[in-house]
């Protein structure tokens, strides 16, 4: 509401209908382009779940047609636009329709899921000569270090293989990248609402989000997979176990959370022990899966019977 009790609802709306005409012209902007894109996934599902249609289909029309103007039939740019607009306004729609959130953000999931992959695809060969560009130009750097050449080879090496993973596991962070974007978008558009003082349900308390129990029988799929198939279905492999990690270690923050609260940890205490989690870097992360992967199984907070209940 305005300072004088004024619903600015459509106000907001107006405004974000000239960050979608916009968005086509900033996507050769590093790092703008990237927050244009999010303000525009956060403006797409605000005007769907305001049911402001006309903004929002005229806003997407205008901005395709900006779109072609500025790069013509390009497929990374129209790739990249689809894995934008289309997932959020699939969600803004669902919730629109009374789908609760987590219903919806997991349908516009899949979608981006989807639109990611088809934008990797798109890009692959350019992303994968500009990864082995930068790994050229670190050998030449490492090459002219004053220091042993036995430690100048372990050093290439290194960053070899950290490039070669990179590579490998690169349709993974694209569909992690177009989720986030999903996923964040809503948690700005929760927050308006919310500053609003109009109601938007959320995906209920952090501290109980769960994965569900099938993907344990899903990743035991793909770790098999993993180790008798042959390098194209490893390599898949390799990719959704990343996905499906990440998701895990999200749930596994979320056990960690709960019994932190549980237990009334002090905040300064609850600080340090989340500092020794990002110290501990990869392990810590892996930690966190493995209590998001066991806790999927054995329920440890009960969640199901809450759900029931």
């Amino acid at each position: 509401m305005g300072p004088n009790g004024q619903d600015i609802t459509p106000y907001i709306g107006y405004s974000c209908f000239p960050l979608l005409l916009i968005f086509p012209a900033a996507l050769y902007v590093p790092v703008f382009n990237y927050l244009v894109s999010l303000a525009v996934v956060f403006a797409v599902i605000f005007l769907a779940v305001n049911k402001m249609n006309v903004l929002l289909t005229v806003g997407l029309i205008g901005s395709f047609g900006v779109l072609l103007l500025i790069h013509g039939f390009m497929p990374w740019v129209m790739s990249f636009w689809a894995m934008t607009t289309v997932p959020a306004a699939v969600f803004g729609k669902t919730m629109n329709i009374g789908m609760t959130p987590r219903k919806a953000f997991f349908i516009s999931a899949i979608i981006a899921t989807i639109f990611s992959l088809l934008f990797f695809l798109v890009i692959r060969e350019p992303l994968y000569e500009s990864i082995d560009a930068m790994s050229g130009w670190i050998g030449t750097m490492l090459g002219t270090l004053d220091t042993s050449e036995s430690l100048r080879a372990d050093l290439a090496d290194n960053f070899k293989n950290m490039f070669e993973i990179t590579k490998r596991l690169s349709p993974a962070f694209m569909v992690l990248n177009g989720i986030g974007l999903l996923f964040v978008g809503w948690l700005i558009l929760k927050i308006m609402m919310d500053m609003l003082h109009k109601f938007h349900p959320g995906m209920g308390s952090f501290i109980y989000w769960k994965m569900p129990q099938v993907y344990i029988y899903i990743t035991g799929l793909f770790i098999l997979m993993r180790l008798v198939g042959p390098e194209v279905l490893q390599a898949m492999a390799d990719n959704v176990l990343l996905f499906l990690g990440f998701f895990y270690a999200v749930f596994g923050f979320a056990v960690m959370e709960y019994y932190l609260k549980k237990i009334r940890l002090s905040l300064f205490l609850k600080v340090l022990f989340y500092i020794g989690i990002v110290f501990l870097q990869l392990p810590g992360l892996l930690l966190a899966a493995l209590i998001g992967i066991f806790d999927s199984y054995f329920d440890f907070r009960k969640v199901r019977a809450r759900i029931i209940g």
